[in-house]
């Protein structure tokens, strides 16, 4: 069974690709058509992927409305909102790398979905 266009949008859009222009990313346009037909365990493993990172993406949103967890310590309240939130980060990089090696794509040459973007290249020299 071959990916529904929902996600083959969210294949794209946690790869760090442009939701237009895929005549301009047609390695990985070929690959979402292939990759259901020719290895269909695959095609499992990515579902199960970008369920797990719905979910990230749920836990993230609500912990930026505050809903983050607390813990006592000697009877004062620590938030716990930046390990949380690194954690969740962190997670959700695990799980793109793991759909980057099923597709094949390089990371460090796409922007960060959890993080920072990659580096613009730098000063282009002129004269």
């Amino acid at each position: 069974m071959a990916f529904t266009l929902a996600e083959k949008a969210r294949i794209r859009r946690y790869l760090g690709f442009s939701q237009g222009f895929h005549d301009i990313d047609t390695r990985l346009e070929g690959q979402l058509d292939t990759l259901p037909l020719t290895y269909p365990e695959a095609e499992t493993q990515v579902r199960d992927i970008l369920v797990a990172l719905d979910a990230i993406d749920r836990k993230l949103q609500s912990a930026a409305l505050g809903n983050m967890n607390f813990t006592e310590i000697v009877g004062e309240l620590k938030f716990l909102g930046p390990a949380q939130l690194d954690a969740l980060w962190q997670q959700g990089r695990t799980l793109i790398q793991r759909l980057a090696i099923t597709f094949n794509i390089n990371m460090s040459e796409q922007p960060d979905y959890y993080g920072a973007s990659v580096s613009s290249g730098g000063v282009i020299p002129l004269g």
